[in-house]
Formats: structure tokens, C-alpha cells, sequence
């Protein structure tokens, strides 16, 4: 069963290249990033950023927000000077975003084009863990922060398939080797680069930033099992890295960068 599931999960993958397959998937996967329609949701993630930095006289950078560009209203409402949204694919309406005062870039994944030292703020929600290529996004984040600048990311670190931290299985995606999994998910929306907590703490740091793990969740359900040896592909891990499902970090940009 295992070898089927694999199998399944690579055709998959490769079937997602192409548009007809891509139209029904958009169709089937309505919405990507918070539910903008659900202000109780919206204003408690606002909240949990702004009481870390609050955003009046800010410049901010939101990446990879999907179809919620309600943070950064709230952002502007609230006293941030310039709000601007950079993702990789194009998900908001030019007419939506016009109204808002928001600036909107789509870029390649790569550098992202704006200049050095423009932004006091950084944010992403749950968009870290599907990074194809997280250490140059670290870096970028850094060459586009002020001195003082901060960056602040909400990364899930469960397997996108198990979302649930009460399920022995939710870092089930460690199981398989990167490229094994690369072929499963890479051109998916499921993928997730399966970095651990010490090392998006490690990338930040090589980066020149001063790091602050502000919340973890921890899943039970693993670290019951972790403790037994009953999880063989989770041994190589510390029992923080093994056990952490999501956290939210805090990056400073060190005055004398």
C-alpha cells in the first residue's frame, strides 16, 4: 500500500503541470491563505503581530499572502505608513488591490524586486514551510529590512496531508528522503521543505539576524511516541526539533548591519 500511495502522490505531481489539471484544482482548492471573510480570524493574527511590533510608522512587507489581503489594511487603518504584497502567483484582482492603497509585486520566487533596507517590517502566516528555496528568501528578507528591522514568520512544520497534532503521523512527509518527496509534491501546494525548528533558528542566524522563537506548539500525540522509539524516522531529530509542529519567530536585523 505504501508503494501505491507513492506512486499516486508522483502522478499527481506531474499531472499538476498541466493548465486543464491546474483549472480543476483552483476549482477544488478555493481559497489559499487566511479566510478573509472571517474577521475574528483576521484581527487575532493581526493582533499577534502588531503586539510584537506595532505598526504605526511602519513600512511593511507581507509575502505570500494568497487571497487575503486584509491584514494589511488593517495595517494601514492602524498607522502603517506603506503596506506592500509579494507572491508568486497572482491571486488578487488589480481592481481589489487599487482600492486598498496596497502595493502588489508577483515575482519568481527569488529575489524579490525592491530596494535594500525599505521595509521595518516582514511578515508571512503559515507560507515559510512551502518555501522551494528558504535560505535565499532568509537573505532576501534581511538585505530588505532596515537596520532594526524586523521579521516576523508563522511556519507550520506538519505534513500538509496531516494537519493535526493529536495524529502520531502529522510529520508523516519526514518518512520519505527529499527526493523522493520533491518528486511526490514539488509542483504541489502540499509541499513543505520539512525544515525543523533549530534549523530555521540556524538559517536566520547565518543570515546576520538576532532570532526569537516567540510560540511553539507541540504535538503529544508524537512526542508520546518519540519517547518509546515507535517513530523510526523522527530518532535522528532532538526531541524539540521532533516534537515541534509550528512556531512563531521573530528576526531583528542588528542595528549596524
Amino acid at each position: 500500500m505504501k508503494n501505491v500511495h507513492i506512486l499516486s502522490e508522483i502522478l499527481k505531481n506531474h499531472l499538476i503541470q498541466f493548465p486543464f489539471v491546474q483549472k480543476i484544482s483552483s476549482l477544488i482548492n478555493h481559497t489559499t491563505g487566511l479566510n478573509g471573510q472571517n474577521s475574528e480570524a483576521l484581527q487575532s493574527t493581526f493582533n499577534d503581530y502588531n503586539s510584537v511590533t506595532d505598526v504605526k510608522g511602519c513600512s511593511i512587507l507581507e509575502l505570500g499572502p494568497g487571497h487575503t489581503y486584509q491584514l494589511m489594511e488593517l495595517a494601514l487603518q492602524k498607522g502603517a505608513t506603506r503596506a506592500v504584497i509579494a507572491d508568486i502567483i497572482k491571486y488578487l484582482d488589480d481592481q481589489i488591490i487599487e482600492k486598498t492603497g496596497i502595493d502588489y509585486i508577483i515575482y519568481d520566487g527569488g529575489t524579490i524586486p525592491l530596494d535594500a533596507r525599505t521595509f521595518d517590517l516582514i511578515w508571512s502566516h503559515t507560507v515559510y514551510e512551502h518555501l522551494r528555496y528558504p535560505k535565499v528568501t532568509v537573505d532576501e528578507t534581511f538585505r530588505l529590512l532596515r537596520p532594526g528591522g524586523v521579521a516576523l514568520h508563522h511556519i507550520d512544520l506538519r505534513d500538509h496531508l496531516v494537519l493535526d497534532e493529536n495524529n502520531p503521523d502529522t510529520f508523516n512527509n519526514l518518512q520519505y528522503s527529499q527526493e523522493l518527496f520533491k518528486k511526490m509534491t514539488w509542483n504541489r501546494s502540499i509541499y513543505v521543505n520539512r525544515l525543523r525548528m533549530s534549523e530555521w533558528v540556524r538559517l536566520h542566524e547565518q543570515a546576520g539576524f538576532k532570532v526569537e522563537i516567540l510560540k511553539t506548539w507541540e504535538s503529544p500525540a508524537v512526542q508520546k511516541k518519540y519517547r518509546k522509539k515507535a517513530i523510526a524516522y523522527l530518532q535522528k531529530y532532538s526531541e524539540t526539533d521532533a516534537i515541534t509542529s509550528q512556531i512563531f519567530i521573530k528576526a531583528t536585523k542588528p542595528l549596524q548591519s
